[in-house]
Order: C-alpha cells, then structure tokens, then sequence
C-alpha cells in the first residue's frame, strides 16, 4: 500500500515493513551478545579483546558470510566493545554483503577465490594496523 501525492510516493508499506525487520534482526543480535556477555561475566569479552588477532579472525570470518548478517554482527560488536575500530575496517573489507549470495549461486569457484582474496586483505590490514596505527 501506498500513498501518492501527484507522481510522488509519500508513504510505502513494504519500505516500511523491510526497515522494520532489519531493525528487529539489528535489535535481537545486541540482546542476544549482552546476554551471552552477561552470562560469561565479562570473560568472552575479555577473551576477544585480549588478542587482537582473535578480533581480526573472528570479523574477517563475520564479513565473509554470505549476507549482510555478518556485517551488522561486527558492528554490534563494536558497539558493544568486542572489537576496536581496526577489526571492524578489516571486517568491512572482507564482506561482500548480499552480492555474495548472487556469486556463490552463479559462478561459484570465482566467488570463492574472491572471499579468500578477501581474507587475504583483510590479513593484510591487519598487518598494517598493528605497524603503523596508535591505539585510540
């Protein structure tokens, strides 16, 4: 359903419907980190921060899930503290969001060396950032 007003569309239902379940999805995945975070008291937080390699690992592994899943996932784990700034760029540089869905159904081998190149980037930043970036 929509609401016109001459050529232009003022109000869309489905928009509407589709920001709506990205934000419960965003809103459920932040419950659901401080309740493990909660129920660990602290130590899987204290784990993934306590060596930036495991932080790397796990948003590069987060950003090559097909989907955008795996996006949001690192930014709620930004935000909740689990990540530094330098995880989640790399992280961003590993996904392909999406897209990613289209590749594996319709050229499958291609897509596959594409995330691992990915990876390999994302490696490469990481790299980079432990050399050359101060912590803030």
């Amino acid at each position: 359903m929509e609401y016109r007003v001459g050529n232009f569309i003022i109000f869309d239902m489905e928009v509407l419907h589709h920001a709506l379940e990205i934000t419960a999805v965003v809103f459920v995945m932040m419950i659901i980190i401080d309740w493990v975070d909660v129920r660990t008291q602290g130590r899987l937080q204290n784990w993934v921060i306590g060596n930036k390699l495991r932080q790397y690992i796990l948003s590069s592994f987060l950003g090559v899930t097909p989907g955008c899943m795996g996006s949001y996932m690192n930014v709620s784990l930004y935000m909740h503290g689990f990540f530094t700034i330098g995880a989640i760029v790399g992280g961003m540089i590993a996904t392909t969001g999406e897209a990613s869905l289209v590749m594996f159904a319709r050229f499958p081998a291609v897509a596959i060396m594409l995330h691992f190149v990915l990876l390999i980037l994302e490696y490469l930043f990481w790299f980079f950032d432990r050399l050359h970036c101060k912590e803030f």
